[in-house]
């Protein structure tokens, strides 16, 4: 049984390992660059927004956004030279979760989640010192302190 679930736990990696592979090439994806994975439905405006903050301060070159499709429908409107969006699926986002948490094979990766990747438990923070949902994303994904 154990020995299922790891094999299961490895090839969900593996595709991870593979999807991330894609976009690298797709993208041409640079130690310069940043991806911002957003598996759950998040406020993606504020996020975007957020995200392109990050990387103009990280002094980056270019990001990828990776949503499913109703999130970045709503981002078709706003328009960024150096932001790209890439429809990822549930599984594709899972998996690659998986394999980023068996090997962090970038820093790069922005997890835009308070729940995800399995353990994180940020949600727990929402109320404590006046903080919101997007205070402790901004803080969690982005390093923005609370002013």
């Amino acid at each position: 049984m154990a020995e299922n679930l790891l094999e299961e736990k490895f090839n969900e990696a593996e595709k991870g390992r593979q999807y991330w592979i894609t976009l690298q090439e797709k993208y041409s994806l640079e130690s310069s660059d940043y991806v911002l994975l957003i598996p759950d439905k998040e406020d993606i405006i504020h996020l975007k927004k957020q995200f392109q903050q990050f990387i103009s301060k990280k002094h980056g070159r270019n990001g990828l956004i990776l949503a499913g499709k109703d999130l970045l429908d709503k981002l078709e409107k706003i328009q960024s030279n150096n932001i790209f969006m890439q429809e990822c699926s549930s599984s594709e986002a899972h998996n690659l979760m998986r394999f980023y948490c068996m090997y962090q094979f970038t820093a790069n990766l922005l997890i835009a989640s308070l729940e995800k990747p399995d353990g994180r438990r940020g949600s727990n923070l929402i109320g404590k010192r006046g903080l919101d949902r997007k205070e402790i994303l901004d803080m969690v994904v982005f390093g923005i302190e609370k002013e």
